[in-house]
């Protein structure tokens, strides 16, 4: 996140040149526009950052409390199952059962909640054996809320993950934007005023680097000292009066 950061105040801050130049911007629509454009863009950008810079984990708190309820829940409802399809002699509920048991604090969130809904479902099924148990429909009915809402939670938070990844996805388009916008549009502006606004040009390009000064230096480079001898080839005895040229590059 933090060269996202930087690079938006960079963004920001040729944001703020413009605006303190507004005059060069006046009386030209299009232009005018360009950096209204601009503005709104950075607003748009410091909005989304913003809401990315929020610690994840308040997302995934309220599903995590949800969960651990649940996994309480579940496992004295699960026992009570147990205890039902012993009764009946119910093998393969007893034997699913077992494995719901060692596996409830290793499951995902979601496969938790598919182990409570099943639960939730065969304990509705055996009516008044479960009640005989102390299994009444007001706490099974409780405990069918408590399925629900982390349903509800888990689905919530599916969401805001999904528009947080959406939030990249829309901080990196406009970003790089942003950045098309000044060297195709904003850029050849501010070149274009130079010399009516060079207030402007030099703070702009001040912050943007100057790729006229660059290319300006590297066309007069510095002015450089070549030393050595001149040896025959095939003696290898130094040369009188060897004449050395340079070729152009």
């Amino acid at each position: 996140m933090k060269s996202y950061i930087n690079k938006h105040q960079k963004f920001k801050a040729i944001g703020r040149i413009m605006n303190n130049h507004a005059a060069a911007f006046a009386d030209k629509s299009k232009a005018q526009a360009m950096k209204d454009g601009y503005d709104q863009l950075n607003a748009e950008l410091s909005e989304l950052i913003s809401s990315l810079l929020r610690p994840i984990s308040t997302i995934h708190r309220p599903k995590q409390a949800s969960q651990s309820k649940l996994e309480a829940a579940l496992a004295e409802h699960i026992g009570m199952g147990m205890l039902l399809a012993t009764e009946l002699d119910n093998a393969p509920l007893l034997d699913i059962l077992k494995v719901y048991k060692s596996r409830i604090n290793r499951v995902s969130a979601y496969k938790l909640f598919e182990m409570a809904v099943h639960v939730a479902e065969e304990l509705e099924s055996q009516g008044q054996l479960g009640i005989e148990y102390g299994l009444t429909a007001e706490k099974l009915a409780i405990f069918r809320d408590m399925v629900t809402e982390f349903g509800q939670t888990l689905e919530a938070t599916g969401d805001m993950l999904k528009s947080r990844k959406s939030g990249w996805d829309q901080l990196n388009r406009l970003l790089l934007y942003c950045s098309k916008m000044l060297k195709q549009q904003i850029d050849p502006f501010v070149i274009y005023n130079e010399k009516e606004f060079p207030d402007l040009y030099r703070e702009y390009m001040l912050l943007r680097g100057s790729r006229k000064r660059r290319r300006k230096l590297a066309s007069d480079p510095e002015p450089a000292e070549i030393s050595g001898t001149v040896t025959d080839s095939v003696s290898g005895q130094p040369l009188a009066g060897a004449v050395i040229n340079l070729a152009s590059p």
